[in-house]
């Protein structure tokens, strides 16, 4: 339950209203209605977790693509991911998070969305530094893009 509204904005055809479950700040909930002739429509409910930059990241459940497949990390690890990043790299309005969770490297994306970020994507990268190398080449993130947060590659 949305107890203490902070944000309304406009999404497209979307009322997004942004706010905190308890009177004390925590727990921070986006909500996403769309308005018809008949009624006030909950699009769908997401949490925003804070990353190591104090940016907020909304991590919808009810959006599979970020889930839908295998290989992809479940909505806790993608929770870990964000919040606890080994690396944080910017790339236009993307972030790459890039963390170490349960014996593989793993990446989670981004977008920045006017308020926050909406997580895109996320997967294993693999199991050694090599392979995180080879990511941040495979995106060319080292020629468009931007360490802004954790140390060198070679210092994880």
């Amino acid at each position: 339950m949305l107890r203490a509204p902070s944000a309304v904005e406009q999404d497209g055809p979307y009322t997004v209203v942004i706010g905190d479950e308890t009177p004390f700040g925590d727990g921070q909930i986006v909500i996403r209605t769309l308005q018809t002739d008949n009624a006030l429509l909950v699009v769908n409910a997401a949490k925003l977790v804070e990353d190591p930059l104090g940016g907020k990241v909304e991590i919808d459940r009810t959006n599979r693509h970020p889930v839908r497949d295998p290989q992809h990390l479940d909505y806790d690890e993608i929770t870990k991911a964000v919040r606890n990043a080994d690396q944080v790299w910017k790339q236009g309005r993307n972030r790459h998070y890039i963390k170490y969770i349960n014996g593989r490297w793993v990446a989670v994306r981004a977008r920045f969305a006017g308020h926050h970020y909406t997580v895109s994507t996320s997967h294993p990268i693999g199991q050694t530094k090599a392979d995180v190398g080879d990511y941040i080449y495979r995106w060319n993130l080292q020629k468009n893009g931007k360490r802004v947060y954790g140390p060198p590659l070679n210092n994880l």
